[in-house]
């Protein structure tokens, strides 16, 4: 048997299937040479192009392939049994649990199974977020937010400036799926942090513009990753909720699944991107114009760059000490929930996952407990 891997970025479903047959195509021709070295009949060979997905990027995450020809997961076996940090996570689990239950170790059954769940995860997710962007309730906005990779000032070609103390600049993102307008908000590491205040305070000031624009809104649905500082956390849950009070808007807030979290606003920083190429930046206010030149059509993106007078500490609220489900040993915790839901009546509700399955009754919506009633001035 030839195996030839190939190591890459998730692309689609078929990405497997391709590479296989790409590396069929650059074998085959080779197989009457190989029949004549190796002494092997030219009909016992077989090849199989296998495609191992970059840690992070999928449920079956490091040194899992994919078995192109019969569709299953074949993982490798030595890295699988050395209890080093070189196993993915799926591969860890599998193999602690099978051994728990005092079993034979059969990892390409256990991985499916892990993979089986992953990938209903992932067709929930975007389930979830086609239904809510084909939504036509005009009084309805959606939104999808994510942070764009720290860029740096000053960013020259200069060899020299290599060992040179540069300035962070923050640009977070958020596209209006409804208008497809895109909105860059931008600062550098000396008038603001990367902290979950900054966050809660970018996103709520613009819902409020949004509210004056469209005094007709009842509803915000909010996309993001589930990164528990920037989107995840119990400040940003008491900054929604004072907001849903202070407005009288609900606020819906959806988590996509962890390592398929493909949003409208990751077009934004592949746009931004593609205009910072070779391109020399001596100052934050580089990346100003970079962002409002990125995208001409339909139209520019709004940018704004913000000051350390911006930012609002929101950390002092208390309507809530935590935003985990139950705290019992085995509960759901934080990382479990797929929706928070911020009503104007000081109530929060999550979901456990989008939609209900015939044996789990997830998919509905629950209150958080112990909600403090407390002014919203």
């Amino acid at each position: 048997m030839v195996l030839d891997s190939t190591i890459c970025f998730e692309r689609d479903t078929n990405q497997a299937l391709q590479i296989n047959d790409d590396k069929r195509a650059k074998y085959v021709p080779c197989l009457p040479y190989l029949s004549e070295k190796y002494g092997i009949s030219l009909y016992n060979w077989d090849i199989t192009g296998l495609l191992f997905e970059v840690a992070e990027t999928s449920g079956i995450q490091r040194w899992c392939g994919y078995h192109a020809t019969n569709n299953t997961h074949v993982p490798d076996i030595d890295r699988l049994l050395t209890s080093g940090t070189n196993s993915c996570e799926a591969c860890q689990a599998t193999k602690g649990k099978t051994l728990e239950e005092g079993g034979d170790f059969d990892p390409v059954l256990w991985i499916e199974l892990r993979r089986s769940s992953v990938v209903g995860a992932l067709e929930e997710a975007r389930a979830e977020k086609k239904k809510d962007k084909d939504n036509d309730d005009v009084s309805t906005v959606v939104l999808t937010m994510d942070m764009q990779a720290v860029l740096l000032a000053p960013s020259l070609k200069a060899s020299a400036l290599y060992y040179k103390t540069k300035l962070k600049v923050h640009n977070f993102t958020i596209y209006d799926i409804n208008t497809a307008e895109g909105h860059c908000f931008l600062w550098d590491e000396s008038e603001g942090a990367d902290a979950a205040d900054d966050f809660a305070t970018l996103i709520c000031e613009f819902m409020k513009k949004i509210k004056l624009d469209m005094s007709t809104m009842k509803k915000i649905i909010i996309f993001s990753e589930g990164c528990t500082l920037q989107n995840r956390n119990v400040i940003l849950a008491n900054a929604f909720l004072l907001n849903a009070v202070q407005t009288g808007v609900i606020i819906e807030q959806k988590y996509l699944e962890k390592g398929h979290t493909q949003m409208m606003c990751d077009s934004m920083h592949a746009t931004i991107g593609a205009r910072l190429k070779n391109r020399e930046i001596y100052s934050p206010s580089g990346y100003v114009q970079a962002c409002r030149t990125g995208r001409i059509k339909p139209k520019p993106y709004h940018v704004e760059s913000l000051e350390h007078s911006f930012f609002k500490k929101y950390s002092s609220l208390s309507y809530i000490t935590s935003i985990r489900p139950d705290t019992k040993l085995g509960d759901p915790v934080v990382m479990d929930i797929r929706c928070l839901k911020y009503e104007p009546d000081i109530s929060i509700q999550y979901k456990l996952k989008f939609f209900d399955t015939a044996d789990i009754c997830q998919g509905e919506l629950r209150s958080l407990p112990s909600v403090r009633q407390k002014d919203s001035n």
